[in-house]
């Protein structure tokens, strides 16, 4: 908001006749930022002049800087924006014409290393998140890793992806083409290994898969072979390693199987084409890691995690519509039951119960809308609380599974004080 004001603030100044301007713009606001949030803004002539030739794109002791310069002929108000790492390094940099982010934008690694370069055309002139979010991108962005190694090349237009978009994997060699069309994607999409053998290619229309789509082992053999119509999955067939038939669906329904690179990741219940039912997910050794089931693209019905390498449960949650809604419990790894809730639209809302690893109690809780109402804390092997809370005031005493001791947490009004 400073920003903006400092630049309305220059709005009525008028232009010096041309004999009378020096080349290029004459600066005539500066506001700075520390790095211990102190703020300063700089607009008399004496002052700004300690800053003519300051190269603000080098290290420097501040947090955020400003530069505002004097309105030209044309009616137009430039500024630049820089910010800065706790180590004086240059974060990022963004030109701002008339209040709006207009120009240049480059980003920086802690290291000094260059991040981003990119041109923006609109949004709000500030280096926050919140900011960033309104941001129009246009023409090319190309992104680096820390190394130097270019990591995308992404083409905008007016705030949409347009065009193909290239990812590189930090060797250098090419890992994903993506043809974009304003924002969707459009046409045929290759996804390639480090050393640059095909993993998959897919095409789509509208950004729905539409057509062939295969997957392919590391060795250049079929993993995958599905056809889509109008993002329905209408086919498909999928072989292990060796070339066996592991899987198929037909009509748009059967299980479907995604690859990672070098094992299943995930089985998927299809019907009528579309993702229905029971989500399995793997480990890369090939190990159950949890499942779950979804209905209408959510998440809907039980999740259930298992301890690595068993099928024993590790936690159950319950979902409903895709919000955690209905029981969860969790258990230790020899089946002792470890804790249970009761969960309502991602809010706990009722009884919370735990046990130490010996079955004995350890805690009751009461919940009203992520609010907690009662809690009685108990020592391993105690029928006596230890602590309690009682409308939403008191002190929860905490154990570990072992009855150890950990903290004791202090509640006003149902939350931690």
């Amino acid at each position: 908001m400073i920003y903006r004001l400092l630049i309305l603030s220059l709005a009525f100044a008028s232009c010096a006749p041309k004999y009378a301007q020096e080349p290029g713009p004459k600066l005539a606001v500066v506001n700075i930022i520390d790095q211990n949030d102190m703020t300063e803004t700089i607009s008399t002539t004496d002052r700004l002049r300690q800053f003519e030739g300051t190269d603000f794109l080098s290290c420097q002791p501040y947090k955020k800087v400003m530069r505002i310069f004097q309105r030209d002929c044309e009616g137009n108000v430039l500024a630049y924006l820089t910010s800065y790492h706790p180590s004086g390094q240059p974060w990022q940099y963004v030109e701002v014409l008339n209040g709006r982010v207009n120009g240049t934008y480059l980003e920086w690694y802690p290291s000094g290393s260059l991040k981003v370069s990119a041109t923006v055309i609109g949004g709000e002139a500030d280096l926050t998140q919140a900011a960033e979010k309104t941001w129009i991108f246009d023409g090319l962005s190309q992104v680096w890793d820390e190394q130097g190694m270019k990591a995308a090349d992404l083409p905008y237009s007016k705030g949409l992806l347009d065009g193909l978009c290239l990812y590189y994997h930090p060797n250098g060699n090419l890992w994903k083409k993506i043809p974009m069309c304003q924002g969707k994607r459009e046409g045929d999409q290759e996804i390639f290994l480090e050393c640059s053998a095909l993993l998959s290619r897919s095409n789509f229309v509208g950004d729905q898969p539409c057509g062939p789509t295969q997957k392919f082992w590391p060795n250049d053999t079929l993993a995958a072979d599905e056809f889509f119509e109008n993002g329905k999955l209408i086919r498909g067939t999928y072989w292990d390693r060796c070339g066996k038939e592991i899987s198929k669906v037909v009509n748009g329904n059967g299980k479907r199987i995604l690859f990672g690179k070098e094992s299943v990741s995930s089985v998927h219940s299809y019907i009528n084409g579309v993702a229905d039912g029971k989500v399995e997910n793997y480990t890369k050794e090939g190990k159950l890691a949890y499942y779950y089931h979804q209905k209408n693209g959510v998440k809907h019905g039980d999740e259930v995690h298992v301890y690595p390498g068993t099928l024993s449960p590790k936690l159950l949650v319950t979902y409903r519509s895709g919000k955690l809604h209905g029981p969860s419990k969790t258990w230790y790894r020899n089946g002792q039951m470890e804790s249970q809730k009761e969960l309502s639209d991602n809010k706990k809302n009722g009884l919370l119960t735990a046990w130490y690893l010996d079955g004995s109690l350890m805690l009751i809780e009461e919940y009203n809308q992520d609010k907690l109402v009662k809690g009685e804390y108990y020592r391993r092997g105690e029928k006596l609380p230890v602590s309690e809370v009682l409308r939403g005031n008191g002190t929860a005493t905490l154990f570990d599974s072992e009855g150890n001791f950990l903290r004791r947490v202090a509640y006003l009004n149902g939350a931690p004080d």
